[in-house]
Formats: structure tokens, C-alpha cells, sequence
């Protein structure tokens, strides 16, 4: 299963961060885009809330025990509300 919904707004409760060793073997993080629309999918261990940018490619996922879990954290941080998920065919 998987579900889609655009981002309402951004509440600004979390941040996300895209992270790398650099050259010198140091970590280094920047803040992530801000999505334009998320999605919810099924895996084998649980739940994963994906985040997409205006253009279509993966900027940051996180794992969630339910999917009534994922829809919450969606809701927390881009008022996504239960009306808003569309079934991705």
C-alpha cells in the first residue's frame, strides 16, 4: 500500500538533514528542501513516510512503527490531515 498527499505547510516542529563524510572523513549535515508532497509505503519492517521536492526526487524518508503513526508525524509536520492521503496506484 501506498499513500500520497501534498504538503499543506511546513510547521517548522522538526528539521530534516541530508549527511556525508566529506573528503577529510568528517561528517558533515545541511538542512533538507522542504517537500512538496509526501508519501507513506509499506515495508517489511513497518511504515516509511517519504518526502519528495517539487520535482520529483526522494529527499528524506523516516520509519514508523504503524501507519496511523506515519499519518500522525505527516500531520505534525505539514498539517496533513486524514482527507488529504490519495492512494498511489
Amino acid at each position: 500500500m501506498r499513500l500520497r498527499a501534498n504538503v499543506k505547510r511546513v510547521t517548522g516542529e522538526t528539521s530534516h538533514f541530508i549527511g556525508g563524510v566529506d573528503d577529510k572523513g568528517r561528517f558533515q549535515a545541511t538542512p533538507a528542501d522542504v517537500p512538496s508532497w509526501v508519501e507513506i509505503e509499506e515495508s517489511d519492517a513497518g511504515w516509511m513516510l517519504l518526502r519528495f521536492d517539487a520535482q520529483g526526487d526522494a529527499i528524506t524518508d523516516t520509519w514508523h512503527e504503524s501507519l496511523a503513526d506515519a499519518k500522525e508525524q505527516a500531520k505534525f509536520e505539514y498539517e496533513i490531515e486524514e482527507d488529504d492521503w490519495e492512494p498511489v496506484s
